[in-house]
């Protein structure tokens, strides 16, 4: 709509899809213990094949409003079918250089063939069937890919100290081609990879760890192929085959102490990203909101987290025959993400904070009852560079209570009931929910056997919407999903196969 209150533009569609897919994936790994501990050599293998076959009947009537008032209508079937095979075998030995200190080689090759055909039929009034091949919408892509990671490294470690550094280089091959529209690609990428890990355990039974690394993101082929993509009128997509391969650095420092015996403890998590050559949008919106989308390469992108946990069991005694216990729990979590686009030709940022606190409590008597209150928050603020009247501060609730009772013997009912308050959606949907989940189970054939009934939304009061804050707008949505349903489980322990326990010696 215009400022003032004028509606610019409208879109309606209808959509009807069926879908077929298959997939056949497979890991084959051979590995041979050398003479020094720790040493060994290796080959692995592995496949993944897929298909998948859509066919859509796809119907929208856009009106755009105003001096230059028109209808465009697109009455389609639309028939899709993609083929992938990817295949890799790679390499790694290790040997040692020194007492506790190993060197290592690794090399991986892959290979990755993909076959892309998008058919789109217009509606043929004269013969009442989709007859007419609309090449401007329609494309086949065949997509061959090749990469070659050659790496070595150095490993130490003894009781306390472990480091670990290794690199190489990340060379991409990529070639593709438009068969309808005899448009071709090919693109090359070469990056220095590396990675790195420490970790410290102190006495007091507490541990130190960091770890570094990157990684290489190759744009996708609709981001890079020059292909006019115009399935939702509203918003027209093109590729930019001039894209940078991303480079995602990450660095994560963490420091934790717990207790095992007694659940007993606390953690400190960070973590920071930052995105170099990132695949940006760059969006161009005209007088009657069309918006066309393609990409460009930029650096900037950076996320970064910081996470804290205090975990405390106050058993009033060491004895093992108390069976009472109560506990408390407390988390802080700590968000930052900036982003980054351009919008009418101008480089725009968003960023995006967010604090969540909670604590839950748990009162237990061992084998009869488990009691947990909880309670979170998150307050949230975004704040954009161009539109400053999208920024937008909130904060969402969450109050829990969790139930578990073993009595009578061989029953267990269990309870979980949650309450949200949405602060971020418009009156136009509903903000509040009370969810609660209600489970019974009886045990039975000497504890082997399970039948459990369960119950979703009990109360019927499961809604789904969600705020997505994008690069420069926001959207509410409010979508269609399964809400109270009912399900029955039967589970049973096989102890032995063939005369033998399975679960002597191993661990599965």
């Amino acid at each position: 709509m215009s400022e003032d209150g004028n509606l610019i533009n409208q879109l309606s569609t209808e959509n009807r899809s069926e879908f077929e897919n298959t997939s056949f994936s497979n890991n084959i790994s051979v590995s041979r213990k050398l003479k020094v501990k720790g040493a060994y050599a290796s080959l692995r293998f592995s496949n993944n094949n897929s298909r998948s076959e859509n066919s859509s009947f796809f119907n929208s009537t856009r009106e755009v409003f105003g001096n230059n008032a028109n209808t465009e209508i697109q009455n389609q079937n639309i028939e899709s079918n993609n083929e992938s095979d990817r295949y890799t075998i790679g390499a790694s030995y290790r040997n040692q250089l020194a007492e506790n200190l190993f060197y290592n080689f690794d090399y991986e090759y892959s290979t990755e063939n993909q076959a892309s055909e998008r058919n789109v039929f217009d509606f043929d009034e004269n013969n009442g069937e989709f007859s007419d091949l609309n090449e401007n919408l329609s494309n086949s892509f065949e997509v061959r890919s090749q990469k070659h990671i050659p790496k070595a490294g150095l490993r130490y470690s003894n009781d306390t100290l472990f480091m670990s550094f290794s690199a190489g280089l990340n060379r991409t091959e990529l070639k593709t081609d438009n068969l309808i529209q005899d448009i071709g690609l090919e693109s090359n990428f070469n990056v220095f990879a590396y990675n790195g890990y420490f970790a410290y355990n102190f006495k007091n039974k507490s541990r130190i760890s960091a770890w570094f690394n990157n990684s290489t993101q190759i744009p996708g082929v609709n981001q890079l192929q020059p292909v006019r993509i115009q399935t939702d009128p509203l918003n027209i997509v093109e590729g930019n085959p001039n894209l940078d391969a991303a480079i995602v650095r990450r660095f994560n420092l963490n420091y934790n102490k717990y207790d095992y015996k007694t659940r007993s403890g606390f953690g400190l998590y960070s973590s920071y990203t930052y995105n170099q050559d990132q695949v940006v949008p760059v969006v161009t919106t005209d007088d009657d909101l069309v918006r066309t989308t393609t990409y460009t390469s930029l650096s900037g992108g950076q996320q970064a987290y910081l996470s804290f946990y205090l975990n405390k069991s106050l058993k009033k005694t060491k004895n093992e025959n108390d069976r009472e216990d109560f506990s408390f729990g407390t988390d802080l979590n700590m968000s930052y993400r900036r982003n980054l686009g351009f919008s009418n030709e101008q480089l725009f940022t968003s960023n995006i904070y967010s604090i969540s606190p909670s604590l839950s409590v748990t009162y237990e008597i061992e084998d009869l009852l488990e009691i947990t209150p909880e309670f979170g928050l998150s307050y949230n603020l975004t704040n954009y560079s161009l539109l400053q009247n999208l920024d937008e501060e909130f904060v969402n609730y969450d109050l829990g209570l969790n139930t578990t009772t073993y009595w009578p013997k061989n029953l267990t009912w269990g309870n979980d009931i949650s309450f949200i308050s949405l602060g971020n959606v418009s009156e136009d949907f509903d903000s509040t929910s009370l969810m609660w989940n209600m489970s019974l189970g009886y045990t039975f054939a000497k504890e082997k056997a399970i039948l459990k009934v369960t119950v979703y939304d009990l109360l019927d009061q499961n809604i789904n919407i969600r705020r997505t804050t994008g690069d420069d707008f926001i959207q509410d949505t409010n979508q269609l999903i399964l809400t109270q349903y009912f399900m029955l489980g039967f589970t049973y322990k096989f102890s032995k196969f063939g005369g033998k326990d399975p679960n002597k010696g191993r661990n599965f």
